[in-house]
């Protein structure tokens, strides 16, 4: 990736010099310019489109600054440090884990650092990666071996609702939650939006709901084939 940007940036400004050159008279010609120009979009485009692949395979890296990453590489290439990659299920873990993970490794307890998650999941497995970096890992660990890895979920507020109380819309994920009235009927039901969060054993974490808040369990699809996003009355379900 360094090496196309810099390419990049050479022909930017070659082609920046010789259309000076051009416009000054200085026996460049117009074609050489062109050529030129022609020459630096194509690095540009190599630039961008190896800077993507980069970051579709080593996520959180691309962030990282040049220096970090040749510092990074250096550590790696003396074997000073590792990056293990941490398949887990593929659900929205989002930034609930933290940052701290620990890899056991020959049944030591090694700390690793969660650099972050990591965009392309694994086909077959559907698992979602995320990238830990190790230092000081005792024994060899060479590439493709397989350890256990340990991830913690960071310290989050929400609250556990079960897993059949969630409608997924093309809007996001919601919940329908009881209201009393004033009314005849005694309450109602209105959709909610939520935030899933992470999953936990049946249930699921989500952001967006009060203690108090009472949610329907059984038949939430039913009221949103009925209804979609908004409220259904209990007064029109007896209706019916």
């Amino acid at each position: 990736m360094e090496t196309t940007r810099i390419a990049a940036a050479a022909a930017e400004a070659e082609a920046t010099r010789l259309e000076h050159l051009y416009r000054d008279d200085a026996q460049v010609s117009l074609k050489a310019s062109q050529a030129a120009q022609a020459q630096s979009a194509e690095a540009s485009a190599q630039a961008r489109a190896a800077a993507l692949g980069f970051s579709l395979q080593w996520g959180p890296l691309a962030s990282w600054s040049a220096g970090q990453r040749r510092a990074l590489l250096e550590a790696l290439t003396h074997g000073r440090q590792l990056l293990v990659r941490a398949d887990v299920p593929a659900h929205p873990l989002g930034s609930t884990v933290d940052r701290h993970a620990v890899v056991v490794i020959d049944g030591v307890n090694v700390s690793a650092r969660v650099l972050g998650p990591l965009p392309r999941t694994d086909g077959p497995a559907q698992t979602a990666g995320w990238l830990l970096q190790l230092e000081r890992t005792p024994g060899a660990l060479g590439p493709g071996a397989r350890i256990e890895v340990r991830l913690q979920a960071a310290a989050t507020s929400g609250l556990l609702v079960p897993a059949e109380a969630l409608v997924y819309a093309e809007k996001g994920s919601y919940v329908y939650r009881r209201h009393r009235t004033s009314s005849a009927a005694g309450f109602h039901y209105e959709a909610v939006p939520v935030r899933p969060m992470s999953r936990v054993g049946s249930a699921w974490l989500v952001e967006g709901l009060a203690p108090e808040d009472q949610v329907v369990v059984q038949g939430a699809g039913v009221l949103w084939s009925l209804q979609g996003v908004g409220s259904f009355s209990a007064a029109e379900e007896e209706h019916d």
